[in-house]
């Protein structure tokens, strides 16, 4: 399949500048997640460090300066930058793996921990009905990712199965829905992770950069293709985000520029598919 942005090598310009951004202004995981992007090299111990040291007792990571209480959400967020500086089989890995199951419903749901009240971002304050959409979205693609057909991402699929709207969304926020995509698809929903993939064909052009992004890679990742249509017009719409600088602003500020760009990278850089 060919791709409209990769005429008169203006890919490779875009690619290049957003390179330079992350080299710049990427943190040493960020450098190590561009690393495993350009040259295929598993992350250094010494890029772990952090991880490592940060990682609670039950296998879980505390949001950012509320050491303690291990986050759902946060935890999620650790894993895929695990995954994208090639970490596969590693200890770190399997606790938090271990840590998502232990913290499941009985109804396939997840919710976050009581005491995070307060300090948890919107999207993930316990107690709340769309908050436990998208958290139980979240972790049942992270458990998926870790271990394909497991019991857990099983559960967390009924769940959101069960809560569909009649327009066969998830009431709630837009992450849950391009989340549930993969998730629904893997484990035996092809319909109506379809869909949804509708609906983020109507919404394309009004999505910022980090959710675009960030839809992008989470269907590339378990391996959804929602068809040539689809994947050339975002890849269309995502070259024109891009700033003077090379870097791709997402919708969670300044601080996760580098994060959105090195997902732009991935993106540019990943293999092309095949239609269907």
């Amino acid at each position: 399949m060919e791709r409209p942005w990769i005429k008169n090598g203006e890919a490779k310009s875009l690619i290049n500048k957003a390179i330079k951004f992350v080299e710049a202004r990427g943190n040493p995981v960020e450098k190590a997640r561009l690393n495993f992007l350009l040259r295929d090299e598993v992350a250094p111990e010494k890029n772990l460090l952090e991880t490592r040291e940060t990682q609670n007792e039950d296998g879980g990571w505390s949001l950012p300066g509320h050491s303690g209480v291990s986050s759902l959400d946060w935890t999620c967020f650790q894993l895929a930058q695990l995954e994208e500086m090639g970490i596969e089989e590693n200890g770190i890995i399997k606790r938090a793996f271990d840590f998502l199951i232990s913290r499941q419903k009985q109804d396939g749901s997840f919710v976050e921990d009581y005491s995070l009240e307060k300090i948890a971002p919107p999207w993930a304050r316990p107690g709340e009905y769309k908050s436990t959409l998208y958290l139980t979205s979240n972790c049942g693609f992270s458990l998926e990712r870790l271990s394909p057909g497991n019991k857990g991402a099983q559960k967390a699929t009924e769940f959101l199965v069960k809560n569909l709207n009649p327009e066969g969304l998830l009431p709630t926020f837009i992450h849950a829905n391009l989340l549930a995509v993969p998730l629904l698809a893997r484990n035996g929903y092809v319909q109506k992770a379809q869909k949804i993939i509708e609906y983020f064909q109507g919404l394309l052009e009004k999505l910022p950069a980090g959710q675009l992004v960030w839809l992008l890679n989470s269907w590339a990742v378990l391996d959804i293709d929602p068809g040539r249509k689809f994947i050339n017009r975002a890849g269309n719409y995502l070259s024109t985000l891009q700033r003077q600088d090379g870097s791709f602003k997402g919708d969670d500020g300044e601080n996760f520029l580098v994060h959105v760009t090195l997902g732009a990278i991935r993106f540019f850089l990943s293999p092309e598919k095949k239609e269907e």
